[in-house]
């Protein structure tokens, strides 16, 4: 399962999904059940960043099943958090908030702050999705206080691109700016502690949303250089389409990252 989740934060998810197989036939042929269900979440987490929702749902169910015998409370509450980033991706937003919350006392109850933080970034971005920013803001904002007391970098990282976004929204174009270029000051510093070409650009591909959002913003407020800038800096290729007026649709939307158990 490690090696597996090496190759998934090099992007190689073919590699990744050999050695999630393999470990669950190692697991399911020894009757080792917890780790033949960490198998099967990492397949479901796999399956789920590739948007494969079928292998998804049966990966989640199978793990889930064991989960349950198991009663295994943190890792269903990590069930409950990827089910609901897949009701997300689907669009069906009273269903995400149920299984968020659920997955939120979960957590709160276990003392699992970092996962805290997660789910409360992904209350915010429901919201946002919503078209409540107001209500998104004080998810974000509580997530990122949890963020800076657990030193979580990716949730961290979420909240402030969720703020910066939500601020835009409402026209508060100062706090958006701030917010949004502490997101990309984020990624760049996260990139400068890789040391591998592979890892750095995986990094840079999972964090795109923070550039766009950023250049959208400086191109609004008439500030071509700076947004040059930052388009040469995160190699955005939404520059040019958006400065010549053909921009097809928003920032690309960004969900928070699936737990594994």
């Amino acid at each position: 399962i490690a090696i597996g989740r090496c190759y998934k934060t090099l992007g190689a998810t073919e590699s990744a999904q050999k050695y999630y197989e393999e470990a669950l036939q190692i697991f399911d042929a020894i009757g080792a059940k917890p780790s033949k269900a960490q198998a099967l979440n990492s397949l479901a987490v796999l399956a789920l960043d590739n948007r494969n929702w079928a292998d998804f749902e049966v990966y989640t169910k199978a793990a889930k099943d064991i989960y349950s015998g198991l009663e295994s409370k943190r890792e269903l509450a990590v069930m409950d958090y990827n089910f609901g980033q897949y009701m997300l991706m689907q669009h069906k937003y009273p269903e995400a908030k149920e299984s968020y919350q659920q997955a939120l006392e979960s957590f709160k109850a276990g003392g699992d702050r970092v996962a805290e933080g997660r789910v409360l970034g992904a209350l915010g971005l429901l919201e946002y999705f919503l078209n409540r920013p107001q209500q998104a803001l004080q998810f974000y904002e509580q997530a990122q206080k949890v963020a800076n007391e657990t030193g979580s970098k990716e949730a961290l990282w979420e909240s402030h691109l969720g703020l910066g976004k939500c601020y835009k929204r409402l026209g508060l174009t100062d706090m958006a700016l701030s917010h949004l270029m502490q997101a990309v000051e984020n990624v760049e510093k996260e990139r400068g502690q890789l040391t591998k070409d592979s890892f750095k650009t995986n990094n840079l591909n999972e964090r795109t949303d923070s550039f766009h959002e950023l250049i959208d913003l400086f191109v609004r407020l008439n500030r071509p250089y700076d947004a040059l800038a930052i388009a040469e800096k995160g190699r955005a290729r939404a520059f040019l389409d958006m400065l010549s007026g053909r921009k097809t649709g928003p920032a690309i939307e960004t969900f928070s990252t699936p737990l594994a158990s």
